[in-house]
């Protein structure tokens, strides 16, 4: 699990932000995506994007979580995902927030765990700034279907 606080996420260090889009292009609607989904979430339960009421150590973004495949279907995932929330909770967060693509993921997330997704969008129907829709014809991925936040209360 990779894991930060929620508040960096939404004050990104610009430097690194640049880098990522000149290292590794192909990740910008995904990202994009994401920052879409977690703009809305802020402006949902916390009133605004800048200078808003977020603190820092209030929200745990569970960023990226992964298991090797031949571990799967051992509950090393759902494992994973509970430590994250009780080192949240040890840590004094309130709340752990996660953008899960892996349907399974949003099981654990929301069925095992009771997460709440807060946002929804169906994928294709993302646009991006220049109104390119670069989920439209992307087949077999994790982002064919919806995109979702989920926000679990610690």
């Amino acid at each position: 699990m990779l894991n930060e606080d929620f508040y960096d996420t939404m004050n990104p260090d610009e430097e690194a932000c640049e880098a990522l889009a000149r290292d590794l292009p192909e990740a910008i609607p995904i990202f994009a995506l994401l920052e879409h989904l977690e703009t809305r979430l802020v402006e949902r339960r916390f009133g605004s994007t800048t200078g808003g009421v977020m603190k820092q150590r209030e929200v745990l973004h569970a960023f990226m979580g992964a298991t090797c495949k031949e571990y799967s279907g051992r509950g090393l995932a759902s494992c994973l995902r509970k430590l994250t929330a009780e080192y949240a909770r040890e840590a004094g967060f309130a709340h752990v927030v996660v953008e899960p693509t892996n349907p399974a993921t949003q099981h654990i997330w929301t069925n095992k765990m009771g997460g709440t997704v807060e946002c929804r969008l169906e994928a294709k129907d993302f646009i991006m700034p220049d109104g390119s829709k670069p989920f439209v014809s992307d087949t077999g991925s994790s982002m064919e279907k919806d995109a979702i936040i989920v926000m679990l209360t610690l």
